[in-house]
C-alpha cells in the first residue's frame, strides 16, 4: 500500500541491489532505470532509516565481470584488481544466485570502507591496476569474531570476512587522502572504499569524513545531485524520483556549511525516524563520488525542522539555507 511518509534509501545504482554498511541485516530494494529515477519503495524502510540510528546490512549484488577471481601478479610490483570473495553461511545467509556478501574493512575502529566493484572503478575514479610503490601500510587484517566480540576497536585494520583474515591493508598514496585502501593477500588486490563511520553519534561526523576524503572546503565539491520524491506514483505503486543537479558554487558552500557546522538542534544525536523524501550525493573536483557506500545522504525538508543523516534534527534556519541549495519547494 501507499505509505506518504516515504522513508527511503533513495540509492540510485543501475538495477543493482544493495544495502551495506557497519553492523546490521538491512532490506534490499529494485531500483529500475529510466529518465526519471524511481524506486520500489518497501514498507520495511520504516524502520531502516534513522538518523544517528543503526548502521546498514552487508550484502551486494555485483555486475557481469564483477565475480571474484584470481588474477596473479603482473611483472614489476603492479597488480591486477581482484576481487576478495564473501563467505556465506550455509543456513544463515539467504542470497540469489548473481549474489554474495559485500565485503568490507574497518580501520582504527571507526571507518568502514567497502570493496569496490570491478565495474565500479570508473565511477570512483581507481584504476585497474596498482603499483606497489603507491602503497603505504597500515597493517595485516584481523578477523572480527565472536571470540573478541566482534569489536573493530580493538585492532588497527579488521574484517568480518574471513577471506580478508591475514590480508595487508595499506592507504592508496595516489589519492593523497585516507579514503582509499588497497588489500593484498595471494594473488588478491582490491580496492576499498570509505562508506561510512561508525561513531553514527559524532558531532563533527561530516567534518571528519570529509577529512578522510582529503575535502579541504566547499571548493573541492564539483556537483551536489539531489533526489527527490514529490509525492506521485506511477501506475504500479512506485514512487517517482526527480533528480537534479547543484553546480552553484554558493550553493554548494551553503551545503557545506550546514553539514560541517556545529549541531544546534536540541534533538541532535537522537534515534529519529524521519519521513524521508530526498536525498544527495557529493561529486568531488578530483572524480570521487561521496554516496554514502551506495545508499545516499538522506534529508527530511518537512519532518520538524528538517533533518539530516548523521546530524539528525537540524534547525528551522539550516533547513531553510538546504532547501533554497536544492530548489526543493
Amino acid at each position: 500500500m501507499k505509505n506518504k511518509k516515504v522513508d527511503m534509501a533513495l540509492a540510485n545504482l543501475d538495477e543493482a541491489y544493495i544495502t551495506q554498511s557497519c553492523d546490521f541485516d538491512g532490506v534490499k530494494t529494485q531500483f529500475k532505470k529510466s529518465k526519471t529515477k524511481k524506486i520500489k519503495i518497501a514498507s520495511a524502510f520504516c524502520a531502516c532509516l534513522v538518523i544517528c540510528a543503526s548502521a546498514f546490512a552487508a550484502f551486494a549484488l555485483f555486475k557481469d565481470g564483477d565475480k571474484p577471481s584470481d588474477v596473479p601478479q603482473t611483472e614489476n610490483g603492479v597488480y591486477n584488481i581482484a576481487l576478495f570473495e564473501g563467505t556465506i553461511t550455509e543456513g544463515v545467509d539467504s542470497f540469489g544466485d548473481d549474489e554474495i556478501h559485500s565485503v568490507g574493512l574497518y580501520v582504527d575502529g571507526n571507518a568502514y570502507y567497502k570493496q569496490v566493484g570491478i565495474q565500479s572503478l570508473t565511477e570512483y575514479a581507481l584504476p585497474a591496476q596498482v603499483d606497489e610503490a603507491d602503497l603505504e601500510e597500515i597493517g595485516k587484517v584481523k578477523e572480527l569474531t565472536e571470540e573478541n566480540g566482534w569489536d573493530e576497536t580493538l585492532f588497527d585494520v579488521s574484517a568480518k570476512e574471513p577471506n580478508l583474515k591475514g590480508a595487508t591493508a595499506y592507504y592508496y598514496k595516489s589519492e593523497e587522502s585516507k579514503a582509499v585502501i588497497v588489500a593484498l593477500k595471494d594473488g588478491k588486490c582490491s580496492f576499498f572504499l570509505l562508506s561510512n563511520l561508525c561513531n553514527r553519534q559524532s558531532e563533527a561526523y561530516f567534518k571528519d569524513y570529509f577529512e578522510l576524503f582529503g575535502v579541504k572546503g566547499a571548493e573541492d565539491i564539483s556537483e551536489i545531485i539531489v533526489y527527490e520524491w514529490v509525492g506521485e506514483y506511477d501506475e504500479s505503486n512506485t514512487a517517482i524520483i526527480k533528480e537534479k543537479s547543484v553546480t552553484d558554487g554558493e550553493n554548494i558552500k551553503a551545503l557545506y556549511g550546514v553539514l560541517v557546522g556545529k549541531d544546534s538542534a536540541e534533538d541532535i544525536g537522537k534515534s529519529s525516524n524521519y519521513g524521508y523524501s530526498c536525498a544527495f550525493t557529493i561529486k568531488l573536483k578530483n572524480g570521487k563520488l561521496l554516496d554514502n557506500g551506495g545508499h545516499k545522504f538522506a534529508y527530511s525538508p518537512y519532518h520538524g525542522t528538517g533533518g539530516v543523516d548523521y546530524k539528525g534534527a537540524i534547525t528551522a534556519e539550516e533547513n531553510a539555507v538546504i532547501k533554497e541549495a536544492f530548489g526543493v519547494e
